[in-house]
């Protein structure tokens, strides 16, 4: 090895930021549950379940995307003084969480209960690609996962 040296501008080096790899759309990817946390935003009036689902055996033979993590946010409170549109007046922000339950077996009352009853728990998902945007405000393209649905009626043991 030889001890040659180099000149290096830090400010000229780009960073380099490694692209998301986005899963093609995916009906009825098996999923695990890895771990769910309880957020809310700043104000206390909009409340979620921040969960993180992984991909249990790929999407093909090959197990493509194996363990591939996925986020999801799904609400379980809006303060109805503050978010009043129909969309909420008629609950269907907790449509999400509702089929969430289901696929699951989870008959919690509270978020606590809810979370324990969800973790490790194993279900089948469609994965979607949809638009959104970075926190620059740039479009981009995300995965999300939508369709919760109970595998062959068997609830997964947590």
């Amino acid at each position: 090895m030889s001890d040659q040296p180099f000149e290096l501008d830090m400010n000229e080096v780009p960073d380099w930021v490694q692209p998301e790899a986005l899963v093609p759309p995916t009906r009825k990817a098996k999923m695990i549950i890895v771990k769910v946390k309880d957020e809310a935003n700043k104000t206390g009036t909009y409340r979620w379940l921040n969960t993180q689902f992984n991909l249990v055996d790929g999407i093909d033979e090959e197990g493509k995307y194996k363990n591939k993590a996925f986020f999801v946010r799904v609400c379980y409170f809006a303060n109805p003084n503050s978010y009043t549109k129909d969309y909420f007046k008629k609950k269907q922000h907790l449509s999400q969480l509702k089929q969430l339950m289901k696929a699951v077996g989870a008959t919690a009352t509270n978020t606590e209960s809810l979370i324990e009853q969800l973790e490790c728990r194993e279900l089948f998902a469609d994965i979607i690609q949809k638009p959104d945007k970075d926190k620059d405000g740039n479009a981009r393209t995300v995965n999300d996962l939508l369709n919760f649905s109970a595998i062959g009626g068997d609830i997964a043991e947590g």
